[in-house]
């Protein structure tokens, strides 16, 4: 699947709108989230459905939990649930970005059967206040196993927005 205009415009406007009932929330740059949950959207190349992202920041620097999606197009369905955890690294840049690594699990139904997968990768993440943060990750290795054989996918992009509470 491929990040069209149409897609972009629509995160953008969903990044935009999560962000402005927090403008007077904390002040400092790139504050990451400490003991909140968190509820986003993302955007995913490859033929993985886009979807909604529930989180919870154990602290500033360590946060789980899962992507999930559900696509309906000409009487065919598909879903995805992939619960992940991602380490930051603020200290790295303080202020401006958070660089971290993630990996999680993959349970992929693309109308019939099921596949299984994993992946591991990085990215970046920048809080604009305790409460919203942005991300881009990069899947580096992402194995599914299913009824159709193994697929390994290289460089899998990912982006969303989070909103915590």
């Amino acid at each position: 699947m491929t990040l069209s205009g149409k897609n972009v415009l629509f995160f953008g406007i969903i990044a935009m709108l999560m962000a402005l009932p927090v403008t007077s929330a904390h002040a400092q740059k790139n504050d990451s989230p400490s003991a909140q949950f968190g509820v986003g959207i993302y955007l995913i190349t490859n033929y993985l459905p886009n979807g909604f992202e529930v989180t919870y920041a154990l602290d500033s620097t360590l946060e789980i939990g899962s992507s999930l999606s559900l696509s309906i197009s000409n009487s065919v369905s598909s879903y995805l649930i992939s619960p992940f955890a991602r380490y930051l690294f603020p200290e790295l840049f303080p202020g401006i970005a958070s660089p971290f690594v993630q990996c999680g699990l993959q349970l992929y139904s693309p109308g019939s059967g099921a596949d299984f997968g994993i992946f591991l990768g990085g990215g970046a993440a920048y809080y604009i206040n305790h409460l919203v943060g942005i991300h881009g990750d990069v899947d580096i290795f992402n194995l599914m196993f299913g009824s159709s054989g193994t697929n390994l996918g290289w460089l899998v992009f990912r982006i969303g927005a989070d909103y915590f509470f």
